[in-house]
């Protein structure tokens, strides 16, 4: 019988590879297939994992297998646990490992378009979009918009959520911002989150957001990289900040707010004549069709602008919250859905892929770096391209 192959390693490795993912002992041990008390040894130093069991931790910390073989652990930027926008009381909890992983991939992604941009002989336009806390938050919407060469007249034009959503995503991706998306993560724990660069700035949207709550968060994360910053970001509606991330919060959605919908749209698809309590779902709906938006916007632009109270807000956005999950409930039990093409180029987004592409069609890479790069296996490679392909001329 053939003694198996221990892999002889730095333990700090195995520590930083379980902790970076997110994983408990327990549960790494579980998805590793060996004892809790094998990898608590490993990680101490008592013990040795096979090469087969470092392989499996490699797959499940997703983690190059080279990379157990450093010296020591890597330096790496740190996750805050406040920096994407999260749903209101989520942010005190830990980052779950589907979150972890969301972080650190946009991060690579971002730096993998670098990488390209500069073997293709491209040089992006450098991010110039900036302003301060201290700016009036109407002003900073207006100066977005303007950059982004929004007009009134585009948005009214875009019809639906869907629709507007892509032409969203790509005034800021003709501006050299990264817009990746997601899927697996609960939007209670995550909604978006930025990571600001001079070249390629990037954010990343839950995929399992509704269209309009992805434009919102689109201008929030918008927001926080005029700020010069990752995102800090959750929903609290918390009208009196007493620490700078809740001052940041809430300018980061005033300007989202205000962006999404501006005053001088509202005038013209609300009537003037409503009772601060007034507002029901059906005027508010119909405004939100004209804008391309949510009801749930409209109804936070009134109270910023002093046209409801805050207990009607609250009681609206009660019911809302209440509809979207049940809506959310029936989607998930209603089979078919986008392709798995769809889904992966969504995720990836247009300019990463055409990167990828542009750097394969000028031998700058390999086939199979195309394959790395992209998460698509070889033999998938020629059916991704044609739907991608039909979705945008490369």
């Amino acid at each position: 019988m053939t003694t198996p192959i221990q892999a002889i390693i730095n333990p700090a490795l195995l520590v930083w590879a379980r902790s970076s993912a997110g994983f408990e002992l327990d549960v790494a041990a579980k998805k590793m297939s060996v004892p809790t008390s094998k990898l608590i040894a490993a990680e101490r130093g008592d013990a040795h994992l096979t090469v087969k069991q470092l392989i499996k931790a490699a797959a499940v910390y997703k983690r190059p297998f080279a990379a157990f073989y450093l010296q020591q652990p890597p330096v790496e930027n740190d996750i805050a646990t406040h920096d994407y926008r999260r749903t209101s009381g989520a942010r005190a909890l830990p980052l779950s490992s589907s979150l972890r992983f969301a972080l650190r991939n946009a991060r690579l992604r971002r730096r993998d378009a670098a990488f390209l941009a500069e073997e293709l002989g491209e040089s992006p336009i450098e991010f110039n979009l900036s302003t301060t806390l201290s700016n009036d938050s109407i002003e900073t919407a207006k100066k977005l918009r303007e950059w982004l060469s929004v007009s009134d007249e585009d948005q009214l034009k875009w019809r639906g959520p869907r629709n507007a959503l892509k032409s969203w995503k790509r005034r800021l991706e003709e501006r050299n911002i990264l817009i990746f998306e997601t899927s697996g993560i609960a939007i209670q724990e995550m909604r978006g989150f930025s990571i600001f660069a001079s070249i390629f700035p990037t954010i990343v949207l839950n995929g399992s957001d509704s269209p309009a709550g992805r434009i919102f968060t689109l201008m929030h994360e918008l927001t926080h990289l005029a700020l010069n910053q990752d995102g800090l970001c959750d929903t609290s509606e918390n009208e009196s900040p007493i620490s700078l991330d809740d001052r940041v919060e809430v300018f980061c959605n005033r300007v989202a707010g205000e962006a999404v919908a501006p005053a001088s749209l509202l005038d013209s698809v609300l009537p003037s004549n409503i009772a601060p309590n007034g507002w029901t779902h059906e005027i508010l709906l119909s405004a939100a069709i004209r804008l391309s938006t949510s009801r749930e916007v409209i109804l936070r632009r009134l109270l910023a602008l002093g046209r409801t109270t805050q207990a009607h807000y609250r009681r609206l956005r009660q019911e809302f919250q209440a509809e979207y999950d049940e809506q959310r409930e029936k989607r998930k039990a209603t089979e078919g859905g986008p392709s798995y093409y769809v889904i992966h180029y969504r995720n990836l987004g247009m300019p990463f892929v055409k990167l990828v592409f542009d750097a394969y069609s000028q031998e700058k890479i390999s086939l199979s770096s195309v394959s790395d790069y992209l998460g698509v296996k070889l033999n998938n490679l020629e059916e991704f391209y044609s739907h991608v392909q039909s979705e945008s001329a490369l």
